[in-house]
């Protein structure tokens, strides 16, 4: 964790009165696996592989969804956040989705206000193949093709 000095102790304590401290097994993992000078490659090796499957997913996201949503490319991560562009209930999309063999996570659960809507999708783009992300991400436009008309 990186913090101002003034921030650190009570940082500290929060973690201790919430976990009463990290295995040492584990802390020793994790040194271990730090010094490790292939881990530096490992983990560069691990963010082109998921830049490659994340330009993938835009690429479909441009093609299928093209008025029926906005969104950032991320900078990190492995989730697309979109806001879509009409006022839908996302948990019932969820469920015609599924019958469909696509899932997201919709947008209200991440959001304080249970009462208000918020129409958005979390999509995941780190598993999925390149063909299945363009059948998936086709069949969701569709089903929100259907709901803006």
């Amino acid at each position: 964790m990186v913090a101002s000095p003034d921030l650190m102790p009570m940082l500290l304590h929060l973690k201790q009165a919430s976990d009463l401290h990290t295995s040492r097994v584990s802390q020793w993992l994790i040194l271990e696996q730090m010094k490790d000078a292939a881990e530096a490659s490992r983990l560069q090796e691990l963010a082109a592989h998921y830049r490659v499957k994340r330009d993938a997913f835009q690429n479909e996201l441009l093609k299928h969804f093209d008025g029926l949503a906005s969104w950032e490319l991320p900078p990190g991560g492995l989730f697309f956040w979109l806001r879509l562009a009409g006022d839908i209930d996302t948990s019932l999309l969820l469920d015609e989705a599924i019958r469909n063999n696509v899932a997201f996570m919709p947008g209200e659960p991440f959001f304080v206000d249970k009462a208000m809507r918020y129409p958005a999708l979390r999509l995941n783009f780190s598993h999925a193949a390149e063909a299945d992300m363009q059948r998936g991400l086709q069949t969701l436009a569709g089903l929100l093709r259907e709901r803006f008309q």
